[in-house]
Formats: structure tokens, C-alpha cells, sequence
């Protein structure tokens, strides 16, 4: 046996698995009008359904849970005609080319078979332990629990658990509850987490629906026993009336189960230790007050617990440590296909969950003969809100410095925005553009600082120095919204108009400081590679508005940055290996008149991760745009090459591109859409990975790994002067959001090599020039 200290750390990270705060819109991973089987041949269907032991619209999927890639599903016998109560989900890819899913009776079809005692007859819920890859199967031993033809329940078998090891196939344990503790005329067994202790699943949890109790198993003695208590019992005043425990849900340090009665609103939680010692449950649960919807089931990850919201179409979380579930819960998704939430699972730090519009079906109501889909099985991405502002502050190297600047109106705090973001070697890097006057430094990485009461904030700190952000000295940064990090070298890519003062309140004017430059500063090595100028012809100083940067690889090397000139709409081309620039003007970068921010030019930009198309639209325009590399690396033509992608569902600022999706933010929708880089069209092919009502102006985009990193900072109301700095109200979040892919550039000096493994072909090197010293 492993140590308690390895196997508990592989345990939290595999097992409770997502920790995160916020969930995305997510994807639907399969879609059933009905539930259909892998039949071993055509006759045998044919025998099921004319001995009414397969019935359509008696089987409906209820409990999932996820182990190596394989999604097991059950079919609870609610009423009679369910061939196989547990299975897995495959594709069927003989009936049709659709590839539909159907289900694979687990471990086997004798396995579930009906009547018999030693196998499955009835199961609603499973847990699957990652560590061991055992599944922990509930099994109630009766069937027909929700009749509608007016037959009654059928008790056939003692209630039981079985564990079964899925890598070996093989049953490790059958247990079969005592009558006293798992009634077999009356029990439900509904829900089952399972509690570590010293390194190995000790206890499981389980809730009995009907009968109203926790029964707890333990797997060292291989006993069993049970309590009740009134915080189990459900309520009459519900929508769904009268049903007892049923979500159940354990701590990812496995000192607290939380539970609740799907017909209550009230949300428990009890030690472990009590369940584990038979303590005094009395003295020990704790109600933790209302929820904002009934729930079935729940699941807990590191800091949070998720579970349905069964009428209100969605998923919610509390963070486990709430003291109360009244002030502590927030949405996590809502979309009305999303209809009853029966069950949760992790895989990684994905949430996955079955919406199968159980209410319908309870009543008979459920129509299994159109086209519409009847249960869905929800795959959803993770995040986090990691950092919030409600002002922007430094890291001033004393106070009377700070107080000089304010004096000065160096440092005027109305004035200061996050805009630009990336990622690197777990520093966050942002820009505060110089939109206005009063911006001390230009770009920062964002540090937590200390407050006197022992709480953390998030300030930045001038990067690389202060004196890189020098005003007024064209050696330095004057300008920065945007950048670019190539993780494979660790250089960071800086854009710099030159000009500051672009978007006055006050009824000044723009200032036209330096020339437009291209900085390359290598994180690592802290020094400044290259600082190239551009020429006046290419980026007019007087004008433009450099506004965001993608790399492009060549032959293992990042050979052409292509950034976006949101005022004279433009897309400039650098040559890296020529040390030169030149521009591309064209009608599909200009910007409309008739939207909520108008006449904004060409703003976001993106290119695929097999470097062969950029993509690119105007911020004042729902139309996005593509062009092959070809034609930018080339100077070839642009009207020829340049082709309309369609319109997205709102308009966008900044776009990244992972390895398979393009990332933008909807401005005025208060979240984040995805489409295919490969899409035909935006029309049919976008969808929504994330919505929230604090998720306003998503302005920039980056990944690190395989999280997406957004700015949302409520632009619009800065623009026009009317963002509030009371030091009480948030006025920028730095989102992360699980994704599950990386950025365009992960392993782009390998990816991209052409002359053999290790070979990078001809390069020219940039002799590396030091600008200025950083302090």
C-alpha cells in the first residue's frame, strides 16, 4: 500500500478534481431522443421489445461518472422495460452515419441481469475511484419505483453494494445491507461518495431517498449502519413534493458531508467524524440555510460545491467553506436546454452532468417519438475569478514617491485601466494604456500586496523597471495596450504607439511623443533583445493606434509579428529575420457607424496554431475576416486572398486562437465565444463557453496551459468617463478559464521545423541591442 501522503494527493487531485469559481456555457457531449443498447443481433432487440423487457420511454439516463475516457451512465428501473440499469456510452457506428449514442451494458448484459440476486437489478448511482479504478455500484434490489401504468413496486433482492474493478474486470466485493439498516421493501438508495482515511476508501456515504437516512458502509469491517434525522426529510411545499435526502456530497479534505432533501430548500452538513464514530449527529449537523432552488444530486470539488438547480435551468456553486448557503451561492451556467439536473461528475477539471427533464418523465409527459432530444449529457470547462480591482495601485518604492506623483497628477487613479494580458511561468503580465494622462507605468506584472488587517490585494509592479516606463524619453515605454509572450523563448513582444492621451475626458488632445516601436524584451535573460522604429509610411505617429500583436512561425522560429492599427486600419507586417515592416490597408478593416461603440477600426487579431491564416475583425463590425499567412509573409494580394468568415453574435474586441478554437470576447453579451478555426461559417459554428453579469467588455485574451485568461474592465464606461472609483466597487476581474487546449504558439519551435528533427534550416539572427538599462 502506498503512503497516506502520496495516495491522498494523487486522491485530490484525480478524484474531487475541478476547484475552481466560475463554469462556462460548456458543451453538449451527447444528445438522446431515446435510449438504445448495443445489441448483440437484430432478433434479440426484436425478443426484448416483444416481451416488454425493452421499452422506449421507461429508460431514461440518470447517474454519471467518468474513468479513463469512458463515460458510464445508468438507467435507473423506475418502471419496468430497462434492459441494463448500468452502462457505458458508446458511439454507434453500424446503425447510421450519424454515429449516435447508444449504451453498452456494464461490466457485461449478464451482469445486469433482471431477477437474479447476484447481479444488478436496480442502480442510480456509482462512484468511481480514480486511484484504484474500483466503482462503488449502489443497488436498491427493487424495481418499478415511479409506475404510471398503476402496477406497484417490485422488491426482488436485498439492497446491496458492489465494487467492481474496471481495469481487471472483476467483481472485488458484494455487499448485501442487513434489513435493519437498508430496508428491502422500502428503500431508495440514491447517491454514494465514498471517505479516505490514512491513504484508502474507508467509509461510503449513501443516501436512501425514501426511508429517509444516511446509511454508511465501512469497507474495513465490511459492516453497515444507518441514521436519521428531521434534516433529512423533504418538505410538501415544493414544485417536486416530499422527496427526501437525496444529494450527497463530501469535502475535498474529507472532513464534512454536505446533504439535502431534493424537496427543501435547506442545505446541510455533518462531520465525518461524527458518521465515521457514530457520534452524536444531533449536536453535530449544522444547517447552513437556503439554497436558491431544489437540487438532486451534488458533487464537490476542491473549494466549491456544485449542484442543479432542477427549475431553474442551470448549475450553481457554494464555496464549501461558507458559513451559509444564503449569501455564499452564485449562478455557474444557465441554458434552457439545461432541464433538471440529476447528477455530477469530474473528469479532471472538467464538470460533466446529466440534464434529463426527469420531471416530465416522473409524470409520464415525456414524448420519446420527435426529433427533440430528451436527456443531454453536458461536458463543462472550469474557471476562476483571479484577481479583482477596484482601483489600480503600484508598487511604489516609498510613500512619499507615490504622494509626488499624485501631486504631479503623474499618477491620477480615474485614470488608470487594465487592458492587455498574458500568461508566463506563472506571472500575470497586464498593460494600463495611456489612454489618459496620470498613468505611472504602462506595463506591470501583477504582484498581491499586504494590507494592514492581514489581507492580500493585487497591485502592479512596473516591468521590467520603473525606468522602462519613463514618460517622455522615447527610449522607453510611452504606450502599451498589447503584447505577446512566445513561451518557447520567453521573449516578450511590445507594441508602443508612441502616442498617449487617445481617449481625454477633459477636452485635451492627443500627444504625439515618439515614433511607433516594436520592443522584444527577453523575460528570462531581463535585457531587451531588439527595438525596431517604424517608419513613418508603415505607422504614421501622429495618427495610429497599434492595438494588438500575434507571432508567426517560420521554420521553428517566430519570423513575423502581424499587429492591428485600430485608427488608420491597418495590419502591419514586421519581418523579423529582415528587421523591416510594411502594411496592409483594406475595406474589411474599417469599421462601421452603427453600433454601441462606433467607427472603431481593425482591433482583435488571431492566427490558427499551423501558422497558415490570421484572422481579424473591426471592433465597430460583427464581421470577422481571414487572410493566409501566405499573403501577408509575401506582400501578395490582399483583395484576392482576403475571404468574409461571417458575422459573430456581438462585437468583439481582443481574439486568441488555441489549437483548435478561435477565443473572443462579446463585448456588450457579458462573455466569451468560441468557433472552430476550421468553420466554414460564424453563423452555425460559434458558441458561448462562458456568460456572467461581472464578465463586462471582455477586452484581452491569453492562455497559459490550458486555461484562457480574459480582462473584463467595463471599457465602455470608462470611455465616456462614467466608471465609479470608490474603492468599493470592482471595476476590472482578471478571469481564468478552463478550456481544455492550449495557445497557438505551445510548441511552435518544434512544430514548425522543416529540415528534420533539431534542424532549424536558415535563420538569420538580430543582433540583440540594449536600449536602455533596466533597473
Amino acid at each position: 500500500m502506498r503512503g497516506f501522503c502520496s495516495i491522498i494527493a494523487v486522491f485530490f487531485i484525480a478524484f474531487n478534481g475541478v476547484h475552481l469559481v466560475k463554469i462556462g456555457e460548456g458543451d453538449i457531449e451527447y444528445e438522446f431522443r431515446h435510449v438504445d443498447f448495443t445489441w448483440s443481433n437484430k432478433s434479440m432487440k426484436e425478443a426484448y421489445v416483444a416481451n416488454r423487457t425493452y421499452v422506449v420511454e421507461n429508460c431514461l439516463i440518470s447517474g454519471i461518472k467518468i474513468y479513463k475516457g469512458n463515460v458510464y451512465v445508468t438507467v435507473p428501473r423506475w418502471r419496468n422495460g430497462v434492459p441494463a440499469t448500468l452502462n457505458r456510452v458508446v458511439r454507434n457506428v453500424t446503425g447510421n452515419e450519424s454515429h449516435e449514442a447508444i449504451l453498452e451494458p456494464f461490466p457485461s448484459w449478464e451482469m445486469n441481469k433482471l431477477g437474479d440476486c447476484r447481479f444488478l437489478q436496480y442502480a442510480q448511482s456509482m462512484e468511481i475511484d480514480p486511484n484504484t479504478g474500483w466503482m462503488w455500484i449502489i443497488d436498491a434490489g427493487r424495481i418499478n419505483l415511479l409506475p404510471i401504468d398503476g402496477s406497484s413496486p417490485q422488491n426482488l433482492c436485498p439492497a446491496k453494494l458492489i465494487i467492481v474493478d474496471i481495469n481487471k474486470n472483476r467483481v472485488v466485493r458484494s455487499y448485501e445491507f442487513p434489513n435493519e439498516v437498508v430496508n428491502r421493501s422500502s428503500n431508495f438508495l440514491n447517491d454514494i461518495v465514498l471517505d479516505y482515511v490514512n491513504g484508502q476508501v474507508q467509509f461510503a456515504y449513501i443516501t436512501d431517498t425514501i426511508d429517509a437516512k444516511i446509511v454508511v458502509y465501512d469497507y474495513l469491517t465490511n459492516s453497515s449502519y444507518m441514521i436519521q434525522h428531521p434534516s433529512m426529510l423533504g418538505g410538501k411545499n415544493f414544485p417536486v413534493a416530499g422527496i427526501n435526502v437525496n444529494g450527497i456530497a463530501l469535502s475535498y479534505d474529507f472532513t464534512t458531508l454536505f446533504f439535502c432533501p431534493l424537496s427543501s430548500l435547506n442545505l446541510y452538513k455533518v462531520p465525518t467524524l461524527t458518521l465515521r464514530t457514530r457520534g452524536d449527529f444531533n449536536s453535530s449537523v449544522v444547517n447552513m440555510g437556503q439554497r436558491r432552488a431544489q437540487t438532486g444530486g451534488m458533487v464537490a470539488g476542491q473549494r466549491n460545491l456544485y449542484y442543479g438547480a432542477l427549475f431553474q435551468h442551470g448549475v450553481d456553486r457554494l464555496p464549501v467553506e461558507a458559513s451559509s448557503a444564503a449569501n455564499s451561492s452564485n449562478v455557474i451556467t444557465r441554458n434552457d436546454t439545461i432541464i433538471w439536473v440529476d447528477s455530477l461528475a469530474f473528469d479532471g477539471e472538467y464538470l460533466w452532468f446529466v440534464a434529463n427533464n426527469f420531471n416530465d418523465f416522473k409524470r409520464g409527459m415525456m414524448t420519446f417519438n420527435s426529433s427533440k432530444p430528451n436527456m443531454r449529457i453536458w461536458k463543462v470547462g472550469d474557471g476562476e475569478i483571479a484577481y479583482e480591482f477596484s482601483y489600480i495601485d503600484y508598487v511604489w518604492r516609498n510613500e512619499s514617491i507615490k504622494q509626488s506623483y499624485i501631486s504631479n497628477s503623474k499618477y491620477i487613479l480615474e485614470n488608470c485601466m487594465i487592458a492587455g494580458i498574458k500568461v508566463y511561468k506563472n506571472n500575470v503580465y497586464v498593460t494600463v494604456p495611456r489612454w489618459r494622462m496620470g498613468v505611472p507605468a504602462t506595463l506591470n506584472r501583477v504582484v498581491m500586496k499586504r494590507r494592514e488587517n492581514g489581507s492580500h490585494i493585487p497591485v502592479l509592479e512596473p516591468f521590467p523597471s520603473w525606468e522602462t516606463n519613463t514618460l517622455g524619453d522615447c527610449r522607453n515605454l510611452q504606450y502599451v495596450q498589447s503584447m505577446e509572450i512566445d513561451h518557447n523563448t520567453g521573449w516578450m513582444w511590445i507594441i508602443d504607439p508612441g502616442r498617449i492621451n487617445l481617449l481625454p475626458v477633459d477636452g485635451s488632445s492627443p500627444q504625439n511623443l515618439c515614433p511607433a516601436k516594436l520592443v522584444i524584451f527577453d523575460i528570462n535573460l531581463n535585457r531587451i533583445v531588439q527595438s525596431y522604429t517604424f517608419p513613418n509610411e508603415v505607422v504614421n505617429r501622429s495618427s495610429n493606434f497599434i492595438n494588438d500583436i500575434v507571432l508567426d512561425y517560420v521554420n521553428g522560429k517566430a519570423s513575423f509579428a502581424y499587429i492591428s492599427d485600430a485608427f488608420d486600419a491597418k495590419i502591419v507586417v514586421y519581418d523579423h529575420i529582415n528587421n523591416s515592416s510594411y502594411a496592409f490597408h483594406h475595406s474589411s478593416m474599417v469599421g462601421g457607424t452603427n453600433f454601441p461603440v462606433a467607427g472603431i477600426n481593425v482591433d482583435g487579431i488571431a492566427i490558427t496554431s499551423d501558422f497558415s491564416t490570421v484572422f481579424y475583425c473591426a471592433l465597430s463590425s460583427l464581421v470577422l475576416y481571414k487572410v493566409p499567412t501566405s499573403t501577408l509573409r509575401t506582400r501578395g494580394g490582399f483583395d484576392r486572398d482576403v475571404a468574409e468568415v461571417g458575422q459573430k453574435r456581438g462585437i468583439t474586441g481582443g481574439i486568441v486562437a488555441g489549437q483548435r478554437y478561435l477565443y473572443y470576447g462579446l463585448l456588450f453579451q457579458d462573455g466569451v465565444d468560441r468557433l472552430p478555426v476550421d468553420a466554414p461559417s460564424t453563423v452555425s459554428s460559434s458558441n458561448l463557453i462562458t456568460r456572467n453579469g461581472t464578465l463586462t467588455w471582455a477586452d484581452t485574451l491569453a492562455f497559459d496551459g490550458e486555461y484562457l485568461w480574459v480582462v473584463a474592465n467595463n471599457l465602455n464606461e470608462f470611455r465616456i468617463g462614467n466608471m465609479t472609483f470608490n474603492g468599493s466597487e470592482t471595476i476590472v476581474r482578471i478571469w481564468k478559464v478552463f478550456v481544455g487546449e492550449r495557445g497557438y504558439l505551445t510548441d511552435a519551435s518544434t512544430r514548425t521545423l522543416v529540415n528534420g528533427a533539431g534542424k532549424t534550416g536558415t535563420y538569420h539572427a538580430v543582433t540583440p541591442i540594449q536600449v536602455v538599462p533596466i533597473g
